[in-house]
């Protein structure tokens, strides 16, 4: 796994050296990401998927700004091949 990026790690509440499984997890077909606590409300949390990591990305759960949930969680479909997907933080 790769190191975050700074912008990253304060978005996810980690330090600099955190790798990305520190935050992320996979469970059956949820992809769940922590943010950081306390919340920042400048910061949209976006999940996306692609199915071979070079096409444009897809957003599939967007948390905006002012959003209180301390997890964003994507449930994978059941059906079609390969699916990749990632965190992005904007602000």
């Amino acid at each position: 796994m790769s190191d975050c990026g700074n912008a990253f790690s304060q978005a996810t509440d980690l330090g600099a050296g955190a790798v990305i499984s520190d935050i992320g997890t996979f469970a059956g077909l949820a992809l769940t990401f922590t943010k950081r606590t306390p919340l920042a409300p400048d910061l949209t949390y976006i999940i996306e998927t692609s199915p071979d990591l070079q096409t444009p990305w897809t957003a599939q759960v967007t948390h905006g700004l002012g959003n209180t949930d301390g997890t964003i969680i994507c449930t994978l479909p059941t059906s079609g091949s390969k699916l990749f997907g990632r965190l992005r933080v904007q602000n």
